[in-house]
């Protein structure tokens, strides 16, 4: 698999950067980045890799951690989006709170609803009920919606995420 961290996509432009893409930006030092595949998540059309990425800032041996979920289209055009260490947490605490509560959502919804979770560099994962009591699970990578059978899946994913993440504190 080819990596590359690839901070200027242009459909992320109004979103923002992440606090990893700003570390790993930083001009005139030296970075060492690690690229650690974690799998892949079920889709409906296409295919999705997340891999966790940790870079080091040589000169002050500071570190950051990221997740990145790189989308390819059936067309196979590539999109990307990256979550910083900190929202791996707040994401998953967002995606057990959904599938242990979606039967009440849906129940409740008397018009069309969606329940969302966004990153501050433009990632979102969420579902929506229809005024037909129909549910769609998704994600949004760069700008596009991807649509997955179960939000279990990403749950799966995130979880693998943070077992990693876990194991990089521990060394």
């Amino acid at each position: 698999m080819e990596h590359q961290i690839m901070l200027q996509d242009p459909a992320r432009q109004e979103s923002g950067q992440t606090k990893f893409e700003i570390f790993s930006s930083t001009q005139g030092i030296l970075h060492v980045t690690e690229f650690y595949e974690i799998g892949a998540v079920a889709i409906k059309h296409g295919s999705c890799t997340v891999t966790l990425i940790r870079s080091r800032n040589t000169q002050s041996n500071a570190t950051s951690v990221a997740v990145r979920f790189d989308y390819k289209d059936a067309n196979n055009r590539k999109y990307f989006a990256i979550l910083d260490a900190d929202e791996i947490v707040s994401l998953d605490s967002a995606l057990k709170y959904v599938w242990e509560h979606k039967p009440e959502m849906v129940r409740a919804a008397k018009t069309y609803t969606e329940v969302v979770y966004s990153s501050r560099g433009g990632f979102k994962a969420g579902l929506y009920i229809s005024g037909s009591k129909e549910v769609g699970e998704y994600m949004v990578i760069g700008n596009q919606t991807v649509f997955f059978h179960s939000i279990e899946e990403l749950r799966r994913i995130v979880d693998a995420t943070l077992f990693k993440i876990e194991g990089f504190k521990s060394h």
